[in-house]
C-alpha cells in the first residue's frame, strides 16, 4: 500500500516491519510462554486441588519423558521463526526488489520485455537441479 502511494522502498519495509512486529511477537510468546509448563513438566493434581485444596504442585513426572522434547523443539523453532518473520523476510523483500530494479533497467537498455528478466533465475534452478541428478544442461539452437 505504502508503495503504490510513493514511499521509499527501505521506508515501505521498515514501515511494514513495524506494522507486523506487534502481532507476530505477541503470537510466539502467548505459545511459547503456554508451552513452558509443559516442557518443564508442571503437573498439578486437579483431583486433590478440588477435594481438599491442596494442589500437589510438582516437576517432573512420566509425561514429561515424551512431551518435553517436543514442546522444547516448538519453543525453539517458534522463536527461530520469529527472527525469520521479522528480520530475514523484510531483508529478503529489500534485495529482491533491488535485483528487479536492476534487472529492468538492463532490460530497458536491451530493449528486452520484462517477462525475459526471469529466465536467467528459472535456467539456474534447472540447472541446479539437473546438476543434483548428474545431468548436463542441452541448450539445444540458440539460433533465433
Amino acid at each position: 500500500m505504502s508503495r503504490k502511494e510513493g514511499m521509499s522502498l527501505w521506508d515501505a519495509t521498515v514501515e511494514a516491519g513495524k506494522t507486523r512486529m506487534t502481532p507476530v511477537i505477541l503470537t510466539a510468546m502467548a505459545a511459547i510462554l503456554g508451552l513452558i509448563p509443559l516442557a518443564v513438566g508442571l503437573n498439578l493434581d486437579f483431583q486433590t486441588l478440588f477435594a481438599t485444596g491442596d494442589a500437589n504442585l510438582y516437576f517432573g513426572g512420566d509425561n514429561v519423558v515424551f512431551w518435553g522434547p517436543l514442546s522444547w523443539t516448538m519453543i525453539f523453532g517458534l522463536s527461530f521463526a520469529t527472527f525469520l518473520t521479522l528480520l530475514l523476510v523484510p531483508a529478503m523483500y529489500l534485495m529482491s526488489e533491488r535485483l528487479k530494479r536492476k534487472s529492468e533497467i538492463v532490460l530497458k537498455h536491451f530493449g528486452m520485455s520484462n517477462a525475459l528478466m526471469y529466465i536467467p533465475f528459472f535456467v539456474g534452478i534447472l540447472r541446479v537441479v539437473l546438476y543434483l541428478k548428474g545431468k548436463k544442461l542441452d541448450y539445444g539452437n540458440l539460433d533465433y
